[in-house]
């Protein structure tokens, strides 16, 4: 397995900016807060509220939330403030998630990962399917609110009886975020590349590209 390791988040920019992907890191500690400074939280604030999509993954899962809790077995949890940028979503990140948890070898070679079942919203109900799993968070409402209208859970984990959410489309104004804790995208051994919990959300991408790249240029075609 690959892992991409990143100090400085890459930011890949797909279809004339329909969409930015932050991907994950490698190691114990997200480097998101830190190096994307408040200027750039503003233009991806700008970016996703004009109707953009941002895609993130496991670290970058993490840095969503209004609030991040670091919890891992038998050490203090550590609690940072999130993005500033998307706190009105009422939303927090948790993690490891229970049950989970792989210490961190801080290397690019997978054995901070391990494979696990998750179950996932798909157009015939909730099915169960096996994903990488790298010390990502879950999504839970922030203190005592519940979760915002606007939050559509796609897969949960099944460790905890289908109770914490393990990937979510959030809506923004005209843009939305796509949000998962696992590595969806990772496909090795047990886990398929075409796994339901990629295919859901490269539907998602899909019908965002449509919409906003591809649905305009044939309208104007005559």
């Amino acid at each position: 397995m690959k892992v991409l390791k990143i100090i400085i988040p890459v930011i890949i920019f797909l279809s004339f900016l329909s969409i930015i992907i932050l991907p994950e890191i490698t190691g114990q500690e997200s480097f998101y807060s830190r190096h994307i400074n408040p200027e750039l939280r503003q233009q991806i604030k700008r970016f996703v509220s004009g109707g953009g999509m941002l895609v993130t993954n496991c670290a970058s899962t993490y840095w969503m939330g209004a609030k991040i809790l670091y919890h891992p077995p038998k050490q203090p949890t550590k609690i940072r403030s999130g993005t500033h940028v998307f706190n009105a979503a009422s939303i927090k990140m948790f993690g490891p998630v229970p049950g989970y948890w792989l210490p961190s070898t801080g290397k690019a070679d997978g054995h901070d990962c391990r494979v696990i079942d998750i179950t996932v919203k798909t157009q015939d109900g909730l099915k169960r399917d096996k994903v990488w799993y790298g010390n990502g968070p879950c999504i839970l409402p922030l203190g005592s609110k519940s979760l915002p209208n606007n939050l559509e859970p796609l897969a949960y984990y099944t460790h905890e009886n289908n109770s914490l959410i393990a990937a979510a489309h959030l809506k923004i104004d005209k843009g939305s975020i796509l949000m998962s804790g696992p590595l969806a995208h990772y496909s090795e051994g047990l886990v398929k590349s075409n796994n339901m919990l990629w295919r859901v959300i490269s539907h998602r991408m899909h019908q965002q590209l449509f919409e906003k790249d591809i649905r305009p240029v044939l309208q104007r075609t005559p």
